[in-house]
Formats: structure tokens, sequence, C-alpha cells
């Protein structure tokens, strides 16, 4: 079917998110709202009906495909690896071109979870397909293997993983005006140093965190532009209390605004410090 018409994905999983990503960049290139809306439309049917709780994607061995609504059986779905990266790719490419805070939702569950459980701790070894469950009669109907490989007969999962760990840290964060005030986004809680030009100056955060473990981060600005800025903070979907300690305030509460986000909007010095704790 033509993408402006399709309501779902449907075949090799893989290859329809990399088409998704392409749309995506097409719409946003062309200023075509109808074509970006047929997208995170399709998005939004895979969150709902064929994503796996590890966010894992692709029900099917055979073809390594989409199946229907709620096919999503733990022991038989096929998960591919380079499906979790291409997941994230194309939800931060709608994250880019809507602001929305669901989109980051989902890569932070991905690499944690589909994506994290297909490596081996010391990186040399993949798996392929990850079902959620593996046991001594599990069905392999495509040779998957039932350990983790250096190299597979289709060599795509070890190159899409070394390519997503390399470029995790530009998923982290992005900047922008909002009703005319310079905006960070804060969008993934990890451990990082940033630093980027921002309102005709410079801005630089450090953000410390024992995330995912331990709901709670720590943000340090170590570069700030004059006058006021705003500091947007992505509220995870799963807290159900979210608590701000800042320079001025201590516990205040938060809650995610229409985008996901809880904004911070004042003038922010080196050395402030904004404590967020997620429960």
């Amino acid at each position: 079917m033509p993408v402006r018409e399709a309501p779902a994905l449907t075949g090799h999983a893989v290859r329809a998110l990399y088409l998704e990503a392409g749309i995506v960049d097409v719409a946003v290139e062309t200023a075509d709202a109808s074509l970006l809306a047929a997208s995170a439309h399709r998005w939004q049917d895979m969150v709902a009906f064929r994503t796996s709780l590890t966010g894992g994607l692709g029900s099917r061995q055979v073809g390594e495909v989409f199946g229907e609504r709620y096919e999503l059986p733990p022991d038989l779905s096929y998960n591919e690896t380079c499906a979790s990266a291409a997941s994230i790719q194309w939800s931060w490419r709608l994250l880019l071109a809507t602001g929305e805070a669901r989109y980051a939702d989902l890569i932070e569950r991905t690499p944690y979870n589909a994506f994290a459980a297909a490596r081996s701790a010391d990186g040399r070894t993949y798996y392929k397909g990850n079902p959620l469950q593996r046991r001594p009669d599990h069905a392999e109907a495509v040779g998957d293997p039932r350990c983790r490989d250096e190299w597979f007969f289709s060599a795509c999962c070890p190159p899409a993983v070394t390519r997503l760990v390399g470029s995790l840290e530009h998923y982290a964060a992005t900047t922008s005006e909002r009703a005319g005030v310079p905006t960070l986004h804060l969008h993934q809680y990890t451990s990082i140093t940033l630093a980027c030009p921002f309102a005709d100056d410079r801005l630089g955060l450090r953000v410390e965190t024992d995330y995912p473990w331990q709901g709670r981060v720590e943000i340090t600005v170590t570069e700030a532009p004059a006058g006021p800025w705003a500091l947007a903070l992505r509220v995870p979907p799963w807290s159900t209390r979210t608590r701000v300690d800042t320079p001025q305030e201590k516990g205040l509460a938060v809650t995610a605004g229409e985008q996901g986000y809880a904004v911070l909007r004042r003038s922010w010095h080196p050395g402030d410090t904004v404590v967020c704790t997620w429960t």
C-alpha cells in the first residue's frame, strides 16, 4: 500500500523500520504533515499492538516479520537485534519532528532491554534473535543459535550494534526554542557531560546518575548563558511521583506538560544543581 495509506507495519521488521525512518526524513525536509502523520500513526499501532515488553520487534522467526495484533509469543518471537536499533532510529526522528516524549520513552525502554540483551558483557558475541524465553526444546525455525555468536549468516547485527553504541550519546539531549525561550531538553538519563552552542553563547551540563537502578538524577550547570532559559526534563511514564530540588526550591513536585516534559525556566548559573527523583 502507499505509505500514506498503510495502517500498520507489515513484512520484514528491520526493513519496515528503516523505511519509516526515511519517511520521517522526507516528511521533515518537505514539510509534509500528512506523511509525518501517517508514520506517527503506524508507530502508535506498533507500540500498542506489536511490541514485546522489552521493546523487541518482529514476532515471527520465519521471514523475520511483524505479525498480527497481539501476536507476541514469548518463546518464538524473533525480536531481531537490528530491529531494536532501527526502532531507536525511527523513534529519534519522530522525537525531533514532534517534540513528544513518548518517542523518547520507547528509546529508553529499548536499549536497556531488547538491545542490551543481544550482546555479551564483553561486547564480542551477539544474538540475532531475542525471544523472551529460551529453553532446551526451543524451536528454531531459521537456525538462530541458542548461544551468542561472533558472526552470523546475515552479517547485519554486529555492525548495527557497534553503530548504535557509538552514537548513543547523541540521543541524550537536544536544544530548541520554546515560545522564544532557549530550551535544553534532556531526553535520556545517563551519566554524561554535555557542552554545546546555546542562545548565542555556550551551555554545559554534567549529568550524574545510577539510573536505571536508582531513579535519582543530578544535573549540574557548568556553563550558562546570561538571562533566563529553560531546562526540559522528560518525566518517565512509569513515574508516579516526581520531585525536583533546585537552588531555589526543595522537594518541588513537577508533572509532565503537554509533550511529556517538566519545564524549569529561570536564570541558571554555573554551579547550580538540579536533583530529580523519579519513583
